[in-house]
Protein backbone atom coordinates (compact mmCIF):
# COMPACT_ATOMS: atom_id res chain seq x y z
CA UNK A 1 0.00 0.00 0.00
CA UNK A 2 2.75 2.51 0.92
CA UNK A 3 4.34 1.87 -2.71
CA UNK A 4 1.08 2.70 -3.97
CA UNK A 5 0.65 5.79 -2.46
CA UNK A 6 4.38 7.39 -3.64
CA UNK A 7 3.04 6.34 -6.99
CA UNK A 8 0.38 9.11 -6.21
CA UNK A 9 2.92 11.14 -4.95
CA UNK A 10 5.24 11.69 -7.93
CA UNK A 11 2.26 11.44 -10.39
CA UNK A 12 2.81 15.44 -10.63
CA UNK A 13 6.53 15.54 -11.88
CA UNK A 14 6.28 15.50 -16.07
CA UNK A 15 8.68 13.19 -17.72
CA UNK A 16 9.66 13.58 -21.19
CA UNK A 17 8.22 11.16 -23.47
CA UNK A 18 11.96 9.64 -24.87
CA UNK A 19 12.86 9.41 -21.04
CA UNK A 20 9.70 7.69 -20.13
CA UNK A 21 9.76 5.55 -23.16
CA UNK A 22 13.58 4.42 -21.98
CA UNK A 23 12.70 4.24 -18.46
CA UNK A 24 9.65 1.66 -19.45
CA UNK A 25 11.99 -0.13 -22.30
CA UNK A 26 14.81 -0.52 -19.31
CA UNK A 27 12.26 -1.92 -17.16
CA UNK A 28 10.91 -4.77 -19.12
CA UNK A 29 14.13 -5.50 -20.10
CA UNK A 30 16.27 -6.05 -17.03
CA UNK A 31 12.96 -7.75 -15.33
CA UNK A 32 13.47 -10.30 -17.73
CA UNK A 33 16.82 -10.55 -18.17
CA UNK A 34 16.93 -10.98 -14.01
CA UNK A 35 17.85 -14.05 -12.09
CA UNK A 36 15.52 -13.48 -9.28
CA UNK A 37 12.17 -13.23 -12.54
CA UNK A 38 14.08 -16.42 -13.91
CA UNK A 39 12.29 -19.78 -13.15
CA UNK A 40 14.96 -22.37 -11.32
CA UNK A 41 14.40 -25.70 -11.83
CA UNK A 42 15.82 -27.28 -7.98
CA UNK A 43 16.62 -29.72 -10.07
CA UNK A 44 14.26 -32.63 -8.62
CA UNK A 45 13.36 -33.86 -11.95
CA UNK A 46 10.36 -35.88 -10.56
CA UNK A 47 9.90 -39.61 -11.12
CA UNK A 48 12.17 -42.92 -11.17
CA UNK A 49 11.33 -46.43 -11.40
CA UNK A 50 12.47 -48.45 -8.34
CA UNK A 51 12.67 -52.23 -8.84
CA UNK A 52 11.02 -54.75 -5.86
CA UNK A 53 12.50 -58.02 -6.39
CA UNK A 54 10.56 -59.76 -3.32
CA UNK A 55 7.19 -58.49 -4.52
CA UNK A 56 8.30 -59.38 -8.63
CA UNK A 57 7.47 -55.71 -9.56
CA UNK A 58 8.27 -52.49 -10.71
CA UNK A 59 7.39 -49.17 -9.10
CA UNK A 60 7.12 -45.57 -10.63
CA UNK A 61 7.39 -43.14 -8.00
CA UNK A 62 7.63 -39.76 -7.96
CA UNK A 63 10.04 -38.07 -5.92
CA UNK A 64 8.35 -34.49 -5.60
CA UNK A 65 4.56 -35.86 -4.22
CA UNK A 66 6.16 -39.28 -2.84
CA UNK A 67 3.07 -40.89 -4.42
CA UNK A 68 3.32 -44.23 -6.56
CA UNK A 69 2.53 -43.51 -10.20
CA UNK A 70 2.48 -47.53 -11.05
CA UNK A 71 2.72 -50.76 -9.17
CA UNK A 72 3.64 -53.53 -12.43
CA UNK A 73 3.64 -57.38 -11.73
CA UNK A 74 6.10 -59.20 -13.60
CA UNK A 75 6.24 -62.67 -14.22
CA UNK A 76 10.11 -62.40 -12.80
CA UNK A 77 12.04 -61.21 -9.94
CA UNK A 78 13.51 -57.29 -11.50
CA UNK A 79 16.39 -56.84 -10.13
CA UNK A 80 17.60 -54.06 -13.25
CA UNK A 81 15.95 -51.39 -14.91
CA UNK A 82 17.57 -49.78 -18.58
CA UNK A 83 15.89 -46.53 -19.80
CA UNK A 84 15.74 -46.37 -23.59
CA UNK A 85 17.24 -43.42 -24.72
CA UNK A 86 14.11 -41.35 -25.83
CA UNK A 87 12.32 -42.43 -22.60
CA UNK A 88 9.00 -44.15 -23.76
CA UNK A 89 10.31 -47.97 -23.48
CA UNK A 90 12.16 -49.24 -20.32
CA UNK A 91 13.80 -52.86 -20.17
CA UNK A 92 13.64 -54.81 -17.02
CA UNK A 93 15.64 -57.33 -16.82
CA UNK A 94 16.29 -60.67 -13.69
CA UNK A 95 19.45 -62.35 -12.74
CA UNK A 96 16.65 -65.67 -12.46
CA UNK A 97 15.16 -65.49 -15.56
CA UNK A 98 16.45 -64.91 -19.29
CA UNK A 99 13.30 -63.25 -20.03
CA UNK A 100 13.57 -59.38 -20.70
CA UNK A 101 10.54 -57.30 -19.96
CA UNK A 102 9.64 -54.19 -22.07
CA UNK A 103 7.73 -51.68 -20.31
CA UNK A 104 5.91 -48.47 -22.00
CA UNK A 105 6.42 -45.29 -19.71
CA UNK A 106 3.86 -43.46 -21.28
CA UNK A 107 1.42 -46.18 -21.28
CA UNK A 108 2.04 -47.74 -18.28
CA UNK A 109 1.95 -51.10 -18.99
CA UNK A 110 4.12 -53.92 -20.18
CA UNK A 111 4.74 -54.06 -23.86
CA UNK A 112 6.21 -57.68 -24.29
CA UNK A 113 9.43 -59.68 -23.83
CA UNK A 114 11.98 -61.34 -25.56
CA UNK A 115 14.47 -64.35 -24.57
CA UNK A 116 17.91 -64.55 -24.22
CA UNK A 117 20.31 -67.46 -24.24
CA UNK A 118 20.99 -67.37 -20.59
CA UNK A 119 20.18 -64.92 -17.40
CA UNK A 120 21.32 -61.66 -17.89
CA UNK A 121 24.29 -60.11 -15.55
CA UNK A 122 24.31 -56.83 -16.93
CA UNK A 123 22.13 -54.66 -19.70
CA UNK A 124 23.91 -51.75 -22.13
CA UNK A 125 22.61 -49.92 -24.87
CA UNK A 126 25.15 -48.72 -26.89
CA UNK A 127 25.09 -45.12 -27.75
CA UNK A 128 25.66 -46.02 -31.73
CA UNK A 129 23.82 -46.43 -34.92
CA UNK A 130 20.61 -44.49 -33.27
CA UNK A 131 20.78 -46.99 -30.14
CA UNK A 132 20.38 -49.99 -32.45
CA UNK A 133 22.10 -52.31 -30.10
CA UNK A 134 21.99 -53.92 -26.31
CA UNK A 135 24.92 -55.88 -24.89
CA UNK A 136 24.03 -58.13 -22.16
CA UNK A 137 26.25 -60.35 -19.83
CA UNK A 138 25.10 -63.96 -20.14
CA UNK A 139 26.02 -65.24 -16.16
CA UNK A 140 28.12 -68.21 -15.82
CA UNK A 141 28.35 -68.63 -19.86
CA UNK A 142 31.57 -66.30 -20.41
CA UNK A 143 29.56 -64.68 -23.43
CA UNK A 144 27.76 -61.32 -24.38
CA UNK A 145 24.30 -61.42 -26.38
CA UNK A 146 23.91 -58.61 -29.05
CA UNK A 147 20.66 -57.70 -29.11
CA UNK A 148 18.85 -56.07 -31.99
CA UNK A 149 16.69 -53.61 -30.35
CA UNK A 150 14.34 -52.86 -33.47
CA UNK A 151 13.82 -56.88 -33.39
CA UNK A 152 14.46 -58.03 -30.22
CA UNK A 153 16.26 -60.72 -31.88
CA UNK A 154 19.53 -62.01 -30.51
CA UNK A 155 22.14 -61.02 -33.65
CA UNK A 156 24.94 -62.81 -32.23
CA UNK A 157 27.45 -63.64 -29.04
CA UNK A 158 31.03 -63.06 -28.24
CA UNK A 159 33.22 -64.32 -25.87
CA UNK A 160 32.99 -62.19 -22.50
CA UNK A 161 36.47 -63.42 -20.42
CA UNK A 162 36.74 -65.87 -17.97
CA UNK A 163 34.25 -63.78 -15.09
CA UNK A 164 32.73 -60.87 -16.68
CA UNK A 165 30.75 -58.35 -14.01
CA UNK A 166 30.12 -54.74 -16.50
CA UNK A 167 30.17 -53.92 -19.88
CA UNK A 168 30.26 -49.93 -20.88
CA UNK A 169 30.36 -49.28 -24.46
CA UNK A 170 32.95 -46.81 -26.20
CA UNK A 171 30.92 -43.42 -27.85
CA UNK A 172 31.53 -44.46 -30.99
CA UNK A 173 30.40 -47.82 -30.40
CA UNK A 174 33.52 -49.91 -31.95
CA UNK A 175 34.71 -50.97 -28.63
CA UNK A 176 33.34 -52.76 -25.62
CA UNK A 177 34.75 -52.98 -21.95
CA UNK A 178 34.45 -55.98 -20.23
CA UNK A 179 35.27 -56.23 -16.16
CA UNK A 180 36.97 -60.02 -15.95
CA UNK A 181 36.79 -60.30 -12.12
CA UNK A 182 38.86 -63.52 -11.78
CA UNK A 183 41.73 -62.48 -14.19
CA UNK A 184 41.68 -58.93 -12.91
CA UNK A 185 41.56 -57.63 -16.13
CA UNK A 186 39.75 -55.64 -18.76
CA UNK A 187 38.65 -57.38 -22.09
CA UNK A 188 38.85 -54.64 -24.86
CA UNK A 189 36.56 -56.42 -27.69
CA UNK A 190 36.21 -54.67 -31.51
CA UNK A 191 32.85 -54.60 -31.88
CA UNK A 192 32.59 -55.37 -35.70
CA UNK A 193 34.18 -58.22 -35.44
CA UNK A 194 32.84 -59.20 -31.92
CA UNK A 195 36.42 -60.34 -31.22
CA UNK A 196 39.20 -59.59 -28.32
CA UNK A 197 41.52 -56.88 -29.25
CA UNK A 198 43.71 -57.46 -25.85
CA UNK A 199 43.40 -57.88 -22.50
CA UNK A 200 44.59 -54.93 -19.63
CA UNK A 201 45.60 -55.59 -16.04
CA UNK A 202 44.11 -53.87 -14.09
CA UNK A 203 43.46 -54.16 -9.93
CA UNK A 204 41.96 -56.79 -7.74
CA UNK A 205 38.48 -57.98 -9.05
CA UNK A 206 37.09 -55.52 -11.36
CA UNK A 207 33.54 -55.19 -11.00
CA UNK A 208 32.17 -52.54 -12.59
CA UNK A 209 33.42 -49.66 -15.41
CA UNK A 210 31.52 -46.69 -16.81
CA UNK A 211 32.80 -44.50 -19.65
CA UNK A 212 33.22 -41.03 -18.94
CA UNK A 213 31.70 -38.10 -20.94
CA UNK A 214 33.91 -36.87 -22.75
CA UNK A 215 34.57 -40.74 -23.72
CA UNK A 216 38.35 -40.61 -23.19
CA UNK A 217 38.29 -42.74 -20.42
CA UNK A 218 36.91 -45.55 -18.93
CA UNK A 219 36.68 -45.89 -15.22
CA UNK A 220 36.92 -49.56 -13.77
CA UNK A 221 36.47 -50.30 -9.80
CA UNK A 222 38.14 -52.92 -8.98
CA UNK A 223 36.78 -54.21 -5.47
CA UNK A 224 39.37 -55.73 -4.48
CA UNK A 225 41.93 -53.06 -4.58
CA UNK A 226 39.15 -50.67 -2.94
CA UNK A 227 40.26 -48.30 -5.79
CA UNK A 228 39.15 -46.95 -9.18
CA UNK A 229 41.64 -47.27 -11.81
CA UNK A 230 41.14 -44.75 -15.43
CA UNK A 231 42.19 -46.46 -18.50
CA UNK A 232 42.83 -43.61 -21.29
CA UNK A 233 41.83 -44.25 -23.69
CA UNK A 234 43.92 -42.43 -26.62
CA UNK A 235 46.63 -44.62 -25.00
CA UNK A 236 44.67 -47.67 -23.57
CA UNK A 237 47.45 -47.06 -20.69
CA UNK A 238 46.21 -47.02 -16.88
CA UNK A 239 46.59 -43.66 -14.69
CA UNK A 240 47.12 -43.69 -11.00
CA UNK A 241 44.16 -45.48 -9.14
CA UNK A 242 42.02 -43.62 -7.07
CA UNK A 243 41.18 -44.86 -3.43
CA UNK A 244 37.49 -44.92 -2.97
CA UNK A 245 37.06 -46.94 0.43
CA UNK A 246 36.09 -50.26 0.91
CA UNK A 247 34.49 -52.94 -1.15
CA UNK A 248 33.53 -50.75 -4.21
CA UNK A 249 30.55 -52.22 -6.46
CA UNK A 250 29.12 -49.85 -8.64
CA UNK A 251 30.47 -46.26 -10.31
CA UNK A 252 27.92 -44.02 -12.79
CA UNK A 253 29.07 -40.79 -14.32
CA UNK A 254 27.05 -37.53 -14.30
CA UNK A 255 27.39 -35.91 -18.05
CA UNK A 256 26.57 -32.94 -16.75
CA UNK A 257 29.33 -31.80 -13.75
CA UNK A 258 31.98 -33.91 -15.04
CA UNK A 259 31.44 -36.31 -11.25
CA UNK A 260 31.39 -39.73 -10.93
CA UNK A 261 29.50 -41.50 -7.87
CA UNK A 262 31.10 -44.89 -6.60
CA UNK A 263 28.77 -47.13 -4.35
CA UNK A 264 29.91 -50.00 -1.93
CA UNK A 265 29.15 -52.94 -0.50
CA UNK A 266 26.98 -53.38 2.66
CA UNK A 267 27.71 -49.40 2.81
CA UNK A 268 26.03 -46.34 3.61
CA UNK A 269 28.33 -44.20 1.81
CA UNK A 270 28.77 -43.19 -1.86
CA UNK A 271 32.07 -41.97 -3.06
CA UNK A 272 31.88 -39.08 -5.12
CA UNK A 273 35.40 -38.84 -7.95
CA UNK A 274 36.35 -35.76 -10.13
CA UNK A 275 36.72 -36.23 -13.36
CA UNK A 276 39.07 -33.44 -13.97
CA UNK A 277 41.45 -34.01 -11.31
CA UNK A 278 40.88 -37.51 -11.24
CA UNK A 279 40.77 -37.61 -7.71
CA UNK A 280 37.68 -38.57 -4.46
CA UNK A 281 35.71 -36.18 -2.97
CA UNK A 282 34.53 -36.52 0.08
CA UNK A 283 31.31 -39.25 0.81
CA UNK A 284 28.31 -38.71 0.95
CA UNK A 285 26.79 -40.52 3.89
CA UNK A 286 23.07 -41.90 3.86
CA UNK A 287 21.01 -43.03 6.52
CA UNK A 288 21.00 -46.61 5.08
CA UNK A 289 22.70 -49.55 3.02
CA UNK A 290 22.95 -48.45 -0.38
CA UNK A 291 21.88 -50.77 -3.06
CA UNK A 292 21.98 -48.68 -6.18
CA UNK A 293 22.43 -45.65 -7.25
CA UNK A 294 21.80 -43.48 -10.25
CA UNK A 295 22.19 -39.66 -12.11
CA UNK A 296 19.29 -37.77 -13.35
CA UNK A 297 19.48 -36.99 -17.26
CA UNK A 298 20.08 -33.46 -16.33
CA UNK A 299 23.08 -34.09 -14.07
CA UNK A 300 21.18 -32.54 -11.47
CA UNK A 301 20.06 -34.89 -8.92
CA UNK A 302 21.36 -38.40 -7.61
CA UNK A 303 19.24 -40.93 -6.72
CA UNK A 304 20.26 -43.65 -4.44
CA UNK A 305 17.88 -47.10 -3.28
CA UNK A 306 18.63 -47.74 0.60
CA UNK A 307 17.77 -50.85 2.72
CA UNK A 308 17.75 -50.17 6.60
CA UNK A 309 15.58 -48.10 5.83
CA UNK A 310 13.80 -48.83 3.06
CA UNK A 311 13.59 -45.42 1.24
CA UNK A 312 14.86 -43.50 -1.93
CA UNK A 313 16.93 -40.34 -1.18
CA UNK A 314 17.39 -37.37 -3.81
CA UNK A 315 20.42 -35.49 -3.35
CA UNK A 316 20.84 -32.26 -5.50
CA UNK A 317 24.23 -32.67 -5.93
CA UNK A 318 24.37 -29.91 -9.01
CA UNK A 319 22.88 -27.23 -6.62
CA UNK A 320 24.57 -29.22 -3.38
CA UNK A 321 21.25 -27.89 -2.10
CA UNK A 322 20.00 -30.49 1.22
CA UNK A 323 18.51 -34.05 0.26
CA UNK A 324 15.41 -35.23 1.54
CA UNK A 325 14.27 -39.08 1.40
CA UNK A 326 10.98 -40.89 0.22
CA UNK A 327 10.26 -43.85 2.21
CA UNK A 328 9.62 -47.24 0.45
CA UNK A 329 7.02 -49.99 1.94
CA UNK A 330 9.58 -52.54 0.10
CA UNK A 331 13.29 -53.19 0.11
CA UNK A 332 14.77 -51.11 -3.38
CA UNK A 333 17.52 -52.93 -5.45
CA UNK A 334 17.84 -50.65 -8.11
CA UNK A 335 16.59 -47.22 -9.56
CA UNK A 336 16.22 -45.24 -12.72
CA UNK A 337 14.98 -42.06 -13.53
CA UNK A 338 12.78 -41.30 -15.92
CA UNK A 339 14.24 -37.83 -16.87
Amino acid sequence: MKSLQKTKHIKRIKIPALALFCMILSSLFFTACSPQSATVTPGISGNVIVTNTNSSSVVEVDTVTTDTVFNIKLPIKPTQVILSPSGIKAYVISSTSNKVYMINTLGQSIAGYFKLPGDPLDFVISPADNFLNAYVILANTNKVAVVNLLTNHISGTFYAGSDPTSIAISKSGLLGFITDYKSNELNVVDLINYRTKFFISVGEEPISVAITPNGGTAMVVCQGSNSVYPLNLNTFKLEPSIFVGQSPNNIIVDNYISKAYVSRSNQNQVTPIDLIKNVALIPIVTSGIVQDIAVSKNGYNLFVAQTDPNQLTVIPVYLQSDAFSVKLNFNPTSVMPLS
